[in-house]
């Protein structure tokens, strides 16, 4: 079984001794930066909307993944 950890540093310095500590402690680390926040939303999203039990229009979808993307890049 695999787990995803979804982190957010202040600096390149504090994620980089987090990434350190990590591959110690796991054989096959894999790293995703800022560059593929969308497709982590996407996927976050996408878990959220399978324990949904409504129908949710595209164009809401469309602008709360933009909103958590521009957040993402204050």
């Amino acid at each position: 079984m695999s787990a995803v950890l979804i982190a957010r540093f202040k600096n390149k310095k504090e994620a980089a001794l987090a990434t350190r500590l990590i591959k110690q402690h796991v054989k096959s680390p894999h790293l995703v930066t800022g560059n593929n926040l969308e497709d982590l939303y996407l996927g976050e999203m996408t878990e959220e909307g399978m324990k949904e039990k409504k129908n949710i229009p595209i164009t809401a979808f469309k602008k709360y993944l933009e909103k958590r993307i521009k957040e993402a890049g204050r």
